[in-house]
């Protein structure tokens, strides 16, 4: 072998093993995009960042304002071989694209998936439309795409949007708000018109839609699988137009459990195709025109140990109060409709339940809910608590 192949060789090697060692990135702005991305040299952009990684990896933002609109992407092989593209512990990391982006997350295509965000302030004010959008190209949807622990806030539409095909999505622990225009009904928090995503431990509020929509016209099995379980969701549409807490639509087998949803134009909505969707174990209280609607477009739904109070009033032909049903083959038994639940500060958005509440041990057994929105163990008691919480 010529000596400057055995070099070429050599040189090949070194960065190999460099680059197996060398599994954490590291983007500053005070950073050089044309540095080595360490801890003491780090990069100058999360884009230049997130080009670096391979499956497995992390890039770690330090604190500050990042004016980019992140649409390429590197993912991962699995949930267990990630690439993972985190605010660095402790420091507070926004991301504020400039004007003219479409987005400030945006991710598509086929290899675009088992991605991890976590930790930032997503503010789309600039943007002309939403604030993080999964979907597909030509290539594929992107897929397994966990966003977590952020806040992501002022879209002109949507919060976080799905389609396309592009499912399988978690959104956990986020804080979405503030999202929608001015004026008109559209701008949702969440709009996910795709199959089996995650969306749990959200606070959804203030957007001018609904909270969480999932719902899709393209397709009847389109949002197949979704779960909304464990939520906070209030004050939705803002501006005084129709925006429930949860849509359940166009889909098989929705569930919705473990929520608090109040002071929103409506509670939890389950029409539009929707077959075999269900609503367990929410707490719904002091909506403005409806607490659980099921729509003449709905079969087979289930609605079972949910508390619905204080609704305030019937805006709509149809929409009659706490509870309405127009839905066909509806279940609907072990709720608490209408009947004051004893909350211990409803005022101050406390619905836990005071002693002598008649939704105590008053709920259906449901093996597939173990806990409830706090995570304390269900049942507490002789039976199953009806509502999102617990006795304790």
């Amino acid at each position: 072998m010529r000596r400057k192949d055995v070099l070429r060789m050599r040189s090949s090697l070194e960065q190999l093993e460099s680059r197996t060692v060398l599994s954490t990135f590291f983007v500053a702005p005070s950073g050089n995009d044309s540095s080595a991305g360490t801890q003491v040299q780090p990069f100058r952009t999360i884009t230049h960042g997130i080009g670096m990684l391979a499956p497995g990896d992390t890039l770690l933002v330090r604190g500050g304002t990042y004016a980019e609109s992140l649409t390429t992407w590197k993912g991962g092989t699995s949930w267990s071989s990630p690439v993972t593209v985190a605010a660095y512990p402790g420091e507070a990391v926004t991301i504020k694209p400039g004007q003219g982006a479409a987005m400030a997350l945006d991710f598509r295509g086929a290899s675009t998936a088992y991605i991890i965000v976590r930790g930032f302030t997503i503010d789309a004010s600039n943007v002309a439309h939403d604030a993080i959008k999964i979907t597909a190209n030509s290539s594929g949807a992107a897929n397994h795409i966990r966003i977590s622990n952020c806040e992501v806030e002022n879209a002109p539409e949507q919060g976080i949007l799905t389609t396309a095909g592009a499912g399988y999505n978690e959104f956990i622990g986020l804080n979405v708000h503030n999202n929608g225009a001015a004026e008109g009904w559209h701008g949702h928090g969440l709009y996910l018109a795709t199959p089996n995503n995650l969306t749990s431990g959200c606070k959804v509020h203030d957007n001018q839609g609904f909270g969480i929509t999932v719902s899709c016209e393209d397709s009847l099995t389109a949002c197949d699988g979704n779960i909304v379980s464990g939520n906070t969701i209030y004050n939705n549409a803002r501006a005084g137009h129709w925006g429930g807490g949860i849509e359940l639509s166009h889909g098989h087998g929705i569930q919705a459990f473990n929520n608090v949803i109040y002071g929103n134009d409506g509670g939890i909505q389950i029409d539009w195709s929707a077959a075999s969707c269900s609503a367990y174990n929410n707490t719904i209280y002091a909506n403005q025109t409806y607490g659980i609607y099921v729509g003449p477009a709905s079969t087979s739904a289930v609605v079972r140990n949910n508390i619905v109070y204080g609704t305030v009033a019937s805006k709509h032909a149809g929409l009659e109060g706490d509870y309405a049903d127009a839905g066909i083959g509806t279940v609907q038994d072990h709720n608490l409709i209408g009947v004051d639940p004893m909350f211990v500060a409803a005022a101050s958005a406390d619905f836990h339940l005071r002693p002598g509440s008649p939704a105590i041990d008053a709920g259906a057994t449901l093996p597939k809910i173990t806990t409830d929105l706090e995570g304390r163990p269900r049942p507490l008691g002789k039976g199953y608590d009806v509502g999102a919480l617990e006795c304790y």
